[in-house]
C-alpha cells in the first residue's frame, strides 16, 4: 500500500538530510537561470532598440539569430533539467553515489532523454488522435442535428456537447496515463534499462493514492510560485490591479515590468534567485516524490537499495 504521506515528504527528507547536494543543486540550477536569462535579456534589449526607432522587430534580419538563440537556450535547459533529475533519482534510490551532489553525465541521462523523446512523441500521437476524433464526432453530431432552414446554420447543440465531452474525457485519459506511467522516470535510473512496462505494473492499483499524492505536491507547487510572483513583482501585480479599467495603463505597466527584466539590476538578480528557488523546489518535490513512490511499490527498503548497489 502506497504511503501518500511518504510521498508528499520525500522531497522535504531529501532536502533534510542531503543539505549539501541540494546546495550543489541549486547553485547548478542558479547558474542555468542565469545562462539562460543574459542572452534573453540581450534579445529584450534589442526588440526594445527596435519598437525605439519605429522597425518592425519580427521583421529584422536578427529576428531568425535570435530564434535559433532562443532554441539553443531550451535545448540547454532541457539537458540541464535531466542531469539534475537523474541526480535527484539517485539520490533517493542510490543514495551512497553522492559524489559530486548525485550528478552525473552519461547513460543515465542518456535514457532519461530517450524515455522522454518516447514519450514525447506518443503524446502527440495521442493529442493528433483525440483531436481528429473530437473534429469527427463533431462534424457527425452537425449532421445528425441537421442544418438550419435556410441551410447555413452552424453545428447544433448535440455536437458542441459531444465535444465538451469528448474534451473532458480527453484530460482524464491524458491524466490517467501520465500517471500511470510516471514511474517509468525512477525506475529507469534504478534499474539502469528504460522501463515502461514495470511502471504501468507497479502503478496498477495504486493510481488514485499516486493522484492524490501528485495534486498535494501541485498544489504546493503552486503556492510557492505565487509567493515568489508576489515577493518578486509584487509592484507589477499592483500596477496590473489599478489599471484593470485603463487599458493604456495595462499596456504601461506590461512595458514597464518588460523594461525592467530586460536590463541588469538588483531586481534581475531577485528575480532569478527567486525563480531558481521555486524552480528547484518544483523539481525535488516531483523527482523525490516519484522516486519515493517508486521504491515503495518496488518492496526495496533504503537497506536494501544500499545492498544492491553498494
Amino acid at each position: 500500500m502506497l504511503d501518500i504521506g511518504a510521498v508528499i515528504g520525500a522531497g522535504f527528507e531529501t532536502a533534510r538530510s542531503k543539505p549539501k547536494a541540494l546546495a550543489i543543486w541549486f547553485g547548478v540550477y542558479l547558474i542555468l537561470t542565469v545562462a539562460v536569462g543574459l542572452p534573453m535579456m540581450s534579445i529584450m534589449q534589442n526588440d526594445f532598440a527596435a519598437m525605439g526607432t519605429g522597425a518592425d522587430a519580427f521583421a529584422s534580419g536578427n529576428f531568425a539569430a535570435a530564434m535559433m538563440q532562443i532554441y539553443g537556450l531550451y535545448l540547454m535547459q532541457l539537458i540541464v533539467m535531466l542531469v539534475l533529475s537523474a541526480a535527484i533519482y539517485r539520490a533517493v534510490l542510490r543514495p551512497q553515489e553522492s559524489a559530486a551532489g548525485y550528478l552525473r553525465l552519461g547513460m543515465d541521462e542518456l535514457r532519461l532523454l530517450g524515455l522522454s523523446i518516447l514519450f514525447g512523441i506518443a503524446w502527440v500521437i495521442l493529442l493528433v488522435g483525440i483531436s481528429i476524433v473530437i473534429a469527427l464526432v463533431a462534424g457527425v453530431g452537425a449532421v445528425g442535428m441537421g442544418l438550419g432552414s435556410n441551410g447555413s446554420a452552424g453545428p447544433g447543440v448535440l455536437a458542441i456537447v459531444l465535444s465538451i465531452v469528448l474534451g473532458l474525457g480527453s484530460l482524464v485519459l491524458m491524466a490517467f496515463l501520465g500517471v500511470r506511467f510516471a514511474l517509468a522516470f525512477p525506475l529507469t535510473v534504478y534499474r539502469r534499462r528504460i522501463m515502461i512496462g514495470e511502471a504501468w505494473r507497479l502503478s496498477r492499483g495504486n493510481f488514485w493514492a499516486m493522484l492524490a499524492a501528485f495534486i498535494v505536491v501541485f498544489i504546493i507547487n503552486i503556492v510557492v510560485m505565487v509567493l515568489v510572483n508576489a515577493i518578486g513583482g509584487a509592484g507589477y501585480m499592483a500596477s496590473l490591479l489599478r489599471g484593470m479599467s485603463n487599458p493604456e495603463q495595462l499596456s504601461a505597466a506590461s512595458q514597464a515590468r518588460m523594461e525592467m527584466l530586460s536590463h541588469f539590476s538588483f531586481f534581475m538578480i531577485l528575480t532569478w534567485i527567486l525563480s531558481a528557488v521555486a524552480g528547484l523546489l518544483w523539481l525535488v518535490l516531483n523527482c523525490c516524490g516519484l522516486a519515493n513512490a517508486a521504491r515503495q511499490l518496488l518492496g526495496d527498503t533504503q537497506e536494501d537499495i544500499e545492498a544492491v548497489w553498494g
